[in-house]
């Protein structure tokens, strides 16, 4: 039987939750998926997915539940009255689907439990809820762990995606562990071209004038290099911006043009990887990949596959040899993780088990 289903992500035109958006309604092309959004975010890629459909009426009512969340925080007390007046609706849904990379981020270490409050409204608002190819942190105290424990602790089911993750949750029954849900994508192409794509952040001078400097060592390599930002809202284009001022590199840059950059993924020699997705998708791809670390969450993932190649931490980037590091790249040292990608399956088995039901 077609259910109706409310699904909560990121929208805000970054490729990388657009590709979860894509992948989870693909998968299940006999349901319906009801996101609330606004128009500026509805871009071509999420247009183009037959069965989401954009509800204005959720949008609505999400941003005023996200208000109370944090009149609930910063006054310490929990507000309920949005919620109250807008279960019913929310409630004739079939069930709810959370599918973000990062559900539980402490934005600071004063006591800020916003989204939690949020959170926990969601699911006490719905008939079924599962969290999918979620990690946690980064989280300052205690508090925030237990009062995360007790919110996944009634939901349906959740599914995390790297195991520092699972492990502080694995003693609830209805939590599991399987690797990133893109690595799901299966590349259909089977040439490499001599380009190498460099997804770029707005992150600090020092990381700029790195790129930079690989960028030459590359183009003396004669590979010819192409920036990707996955997400302007984030300011990836600034980034790409400040780098296009002191050096000539081609620039492709994510607006719903999902199917161009997946190709351009597909055909690339490399990847020096700065989005986290952009490693991930180099993964499913089996390309070589040059991982920037800006967050805890990458390095899980790499230790989660026993990764020894070259890491590049934005916080130590000093005395970079860069035509070693360039040319440890350019002689990759391929890590078998076929049978780690095979997990990533089981992101949807929970799901499986509920739809087949």
């Amino acid at each position: 039987m077609k259910k109706k289903l409310l699904l909560y992500a990121f929208t805000q035109n970054n490729l990388g939750d657009d590709l979860f958006i894509k992948i989870l309604c693909e998968r299940y092309s006999n349901h319906d998926f009801y996101i609330g959004l606004e128009n500026k975010n509805i871009n071509k890629t999420l247009k183009n997915i037959k069965n989401l459909h954009f509800d204005n009426k959720l949008f609505k009512i999400d941003e005023l539940l996200k208000k109370e969340s944090f009149f609930s925080n910063h006054l310490n007390f929990k507000f309920n009255i949005i919620q109250m007046f807008n279960v019913k609706y929310l409630k004739s849904f079939d069930s709810t689907i959370f599918i973000i990379g990062s559900a539980f981020i402490q934005n600071n270490p004063s006591k800020d439990y916003t989204n939690l409050y949020l959170l926990e409204k969601r699911v006490k608002s719905s008939n079924n809820f599962f969290l999918l190819n979620t990690n946690f942190g980064p989280y300052y105290d205690e508090k925030y762990l237990s009062f995360s424990r007790e919110i996944v602790s009634n939901m349906t089911h959740a599914t995390f995606r790297d195991k520092f993750s699972y492990d502080l949750f694995k003693d609830l029954k209805n939590v599991s562990y399987a690797p990133d849900l893109v690595l799901n994508l299966k590349n259909d192409i089977n040439t490499s071209n001599k380009t190498i794509l460099i997804s770029i952040m707005d992150l600090n001078d020092k990381y700029i004038n790195l790129i930079i400097d690989l960028i030459n060592e590359i183009n003396n390599k004669n590979f010819n290099c192409k920036l990707v930002s996955f997400c302007k809202n984030q300011n990836d284009e600034i980034a790409a911006n400040k780098i296009k001022e002191k050096i000539n590199v081609d620039f492709l840059a994510y607006d719903g043009n999902m199917d161009e950059i997946l190709y351009e993924f597909k055909t690339c020699y490399g990847i020096i990887s700065t989005r986290f997705h952009s490693m991930i998708i180099a993964m499913a791809y089996n390309k070589p990949f040059l991982p920037f670390i800006y967050s805890k969450k990458t390095n899980e993932v790499l230790d989660d596959i026993n990764y020894k190649n070259i890491r590049l931490d934005i916080n130590t980037l000093v005395n970079i040899n860069v035509k070693k590091t360039i040319d440890d790249f350019l002689e990759y040292n391929y890590i078998d993780i076929e049978s780690y990608k095979n997990k990533a399956k089981n992101q949807f088995k929970a799901l499986d088990d509920y739809f087949n039901n």
